[in-house]
């Protein structure tokens, strides 16, 4: 019954935020506000970031509400962590522009065969992505690299931010979960994004975590079982985009 409920409310409120969201932009975005006063241009970008915010939220409800339905028709498929892990950096450049942040992709691996659902773990790597730009200084770099350890492929995601509070750790991967759930918070999100992720890593049997250091660097990490390309195992077409 609440899943419904959350389900209902949740698709009722994308349409006609999905409208605000739409002029909000197009009027910030044309450069209206600048022939209005600068109180109400003001009410206008917080009226927009807000309703964006509202917009993530949603949309983190209904991955939620997806996921546990599509944990009973789960139908993993062989794929490429390479060519995936490289086209999700591609999906995430121009987020990673927003904060001057510099995605990089480094393995030594020619290919990574793994079993799983590509749209979900490509929600994974746009989760840890994001929240690896929010959080990274200026100028710096987001490292996504991949290694086998073991019959596993760990997959890591770098910044060089303020690292996670010692107090947060028990927490970091419930729902709503945010280090800074002040309303002043300067870094925006829902508190869903790890949660989801975790569901997602899990449903594919794998591993999430994370690791800090003193020094502040942040190191997220899922770890997901090895498997040979075999030809009696339907393979997903993952098109590399760096190949085209």
């Amino acid at each position: 019954m609440k899943n419904e409920f959350v389900s209902t409310v949740s698709h009722e409120l994308r349409t006609p935020l999905t409208s605000i969201v739409g002029a909000l932009g197009l009027i910030i975005g044309k450069g209206t506000t600048t022939q209005l006063p600068n109180k109400i241009s003001t009410l206008l970008e917080v009226a927009y970031r807000n309703s964006q915010r509202l917009t993530l939220l949603i949309n983190d409800l209904l991955s939620f509400e997806k996921l546990e339905k599509e944990k009973n028709e789960f139908k993993p498929q062989l794929i490429d962590l390479v060519i995936l892990a490289r086209n999700a950096l591609e999906e995430n450049e121009a987020f990673s522009e927003q904060y001057s942040v510099e995605l990089i992709f480094e393995t030594t691996l020619r290919s990574a065969y793994i079993l799983g659902d590509t749209r979900l773990l490509l929600q994974v790597f746009a989760n840890l992505i994001s929240n690896a730009c929010k959080f990274a200084p200026i100028n710096t770099q987001v490292k996504i690299s991949l290694e086998l350890n073991d019959n596993q492929y760990r997959t890591e995601i770098h910044d060089l931010g303020s690292g996670v509070p010692t107090e947060f750790n028990r927490r970091i991967f419930q729902r709503f979960a945010q280090a800074d759930s002040s309303s002043t918070r300067k870094k925006g999100g829902t508190g869903l994004g790890l949660s989801i992720s975790k569901s997602i890593i899990e449903l594919h049997q794998g591993i999430i975590g994370y690791m800090t250091s003193p020094q502040g660097a942040t190191v997220f990490y899922f770890d997901l079982e090895a498997k040979p390309m075999l030809t009696n195992i339907k393979t997903e077409l993952v098109i590399d985009k760096h190949e085209i």
